[in-house]
């Protein structure tokens, strides 16, 4: 068995995770962290965990960590893990960071969309993007994963094989996203107009026009896949929902192709993935279809004609709002709620496709809404700690 604690467990992506990890078969779950809640019975904070677990919340304390668990999630605010992490590596742990702090590769990055620098250039260098569609082998190995946030993990999936296969011309890429109100995490318990009941109920909002910090992991994946750097122009919008994501992609083709060439590209490129299906022709994506889908069902449709739509699940794709989909080698346990992830969602056509096309649009629509990519993350570190045996330190 491996040793997990979570870090941060009392946010919306902890909640989620500690819901999986506390069924999972190979894990058990040895230590949670919040301030706002230390001293607090595990159950009590969350009662459909009452009779799984007797753990308390514990401040947190990276020493305290590293010794309680093997792997421990880092469910924490942005620009807050990156001073956990040292104590954590010098100890020989495995880490899957939810927050933003390891996902971008350029330190410079963190100056211009998280307005500071990153104080571990270590643990960045080493730090491992963790889309297992993409970086699968990258991560089996790693000791320090960051989980993707949620609109990228949708918008990378949906738009991966045009960029991976060459056929994509790298300007002119739209990405229109639309999340539930949990996607954005803490923040939705302050006191902001945003998400008041009055202004979010029966409403549609764009924010962060033009300046999301999502954007910088979308081209920093998608330049990688097309070996050039491109730009992306992203809209976020918010949607009267608990959880959900639903993302469109709009990317023009360097020729005319058709849908059955688009579909065979997505289907080859998707081929066994547990994360990602590609729909047939004609059909279409909805956030409702991946409200009650395992983690392994948190798709991604994917469609070869224009447009092209996925979905993903919000609370277990994506590491800012979402959570990783993937522990071990089964699936941990079926979502209940709506809410947009980075886990892969479903492409469809639209009602009239000719037959040839020069653009493709892809929508993509998560399932959950707070956090999905971590746990998807995690697999590979935890399978890696298995590997390696159990720590020798005490258990709490």
């Amino acid at each position: 068995m491996v040793r997990v604690a979570v870090a941060g467990a009392s946010g919306y992506m902890g909640a989620e995770l500690l819901r999986l990890l506390s069924v999972h078969p190979k894990i058990t779950l040895t230590g949670v962290t919040s301030d706002r809640l230390a001293g607090e019975p595990l159950g009590k904070a969350y009662p459909h965990l009452r009779g799984l677990s007797d753990l308390r919340f514990h401040d947190l304390d990276a020493a305290w960590l590293t010794d309680v668990a093997d792997v421990v999630f880092l469910a924490l605010p942005h620009m807050e893990s990156q001073k956990l992490m040292p104590v954590l590596r010098q100890r020989g742990r495995k880490a899957i960071d939810l927050s933003a702090d390891y996902r971008l590769r350029d330190p410079n990055d963190y100056v211009t969309w998280y307005k500071a620098p990153h104080i571990d250039l270590p643990g960045l260098g080493e730090a491992v993007y963790g889309l297992p569609e993409l970086h699968r082998k990258a991560i089996a190995t790693a000791a320090l994963i960051a989980s993707p946030g949620c609109y990228p993990a949708g918008a990378i999936l949906a738009t991966a094989p045009l960029f991976r296969a060459g056929l994509a011309r790298l300007d002119g890429i739209v990405i229109d996203g639309k999340s539930g109100v949990s996607g954005a995490g803490a923040q939705g318990r302050k006191i902001d107009p945003m998400y008041l009941y009055t202004e979010a109920n029966e409403n549609v909002q764009a924010y962060a026009i033009a300046g999301h910090r999502h954007t910088a992991e979308m081209e920093q994946e998608l330049s990688a896949l097309a070996g050039a750097p491109l730009r992306v122009s992203f809209t976020p919008h918010l949607l009267p929902l608990n959880r959900g994501l639903f993302t469109t992609a709009s990317v023009p083709l360097a020729s005319a192709a058709s849908s059955a060439r688009l579909l065979d590209v997505y289907r080859e490129f998707y081929a066994g993935e547990p994360f990602v299906r590609v729909l047939d022709e004609g059909e279409r994506p909805a956030t409702r279809a991946v409200t009650f889908a395992w983690p392994f069902a948190a798709r991604k449709w994917v469609t070869t004609m224009p447009p092209a739509v996925s979905m993903a699940s919000m609370v277990l794709r994506g590491a800012s709002l979402c959570l990783p989909s993937w522990i071990g080698r089964r699936p941990v346990c079926s979502w209940s709620t709506n809410r947009i992830s980075s886990t892969p969602g479903r492409i469809a056509p639209p009602r009239k496709v000719p037959s040839a096309a020069s653009m493709s649009t892809v929508v993509a629509v998560p399932a959950l809404t707070t956090s999905e990519a971590p746990l998807c993350s995690a697999r590979a570190a935890i399978s890696a700690a298995q590997r390696s045996g159990p720590s020798t330190s005490g258990r709490s």
